[in-house]
């Protein structure tokens, strides 16, 4: 089809096509721009998004949890109990 665009027609576009959608293959077809489309693209960009976010966080909390070489571990503060002697 490509190599000869400018001679075809679309009753010759149908017929060689035909064999990609003949017996329920090419359901999941889209027409780009349609609605269905336009809703997958952004369940699609939302589902990128998330697993950004979440690889983004992951990364944060590898971060915090590494400690530098040479530097001790922070250790938590023990209460101070005050004598009233």
């Amino acid at each position: 089809m490509a190599s000869r665009p400018a001679s075809l027609t679309w009753q010759e576009v149908s017929d060689q096509t035909a064999k990609i959608f003949k017996n329920g293959m090419g359901e999941e077809y889209l027409q780009p721009g349609s609605l269905p489309a336009i809703l997958h693209k952004i369940m699609d960009q939302k589902q990128i998004e998330k697993q950004v976010s979440e690889q983004s966080s992951e990364q944060n909390s590898e971060q915090a949890v590494r400690s530098t070489p040479g530097q001790s571990e922070a250790r938590p503060a023990l209460p101070i109990r005050m004598s009233t002697d």
